[in-house]
């Protein structure tokens, strides 16, 4: 979700990946446009990003201020009666059934 386009982070780079053509730089321009299914692109581009040997430490800074976000506002969601199950539930009970390895994606379409 982008909301005000003309105001969506104006100094990122994008990368659009998406098995649908049509769907490439529909919204927001892609710098890097990748047709293809991510179950096969995101492994070659974490491949070709691991022998950069880039530095991980120059995201030191980009972590500290996620920190400081979650500290702020930490995630938390009240539970309800009725037998109604939140998706935050449903997320908390799978990263615990799989030891923090489930993956969740969502689509916004």
């Amino acid at each position: 979700v982008t909301g005000k386009l003309s105001e969506f982070a104006p100094r990122a780079k994008f990368i659009h990946i998406d098995v649908d053509p049509a769907e490439i730089s529909k919204n927001v321009p892609a710098h890097i446009p990748i047709v293809g299914d991510a179950k096969n692109i995101v492994p070659k581009l974490t491949a070709e990003y691991r022998a950069l040997g880039s530095d991980a430490a120059r995201l030191e800074g980009w972590w500290q201020r996620i920190k400081g976000w979650q500290d702020k506002h930490p995630l938390a969601y009240e539970e309800t009666a009725g037998g109604e199950i939140k998706p935050q539930y449903m997320v908390e009970a799978m990263y615990q059934a799989t030891g923090g390895q489930a993956i969740v994606t969502s689509d916004v379409g």
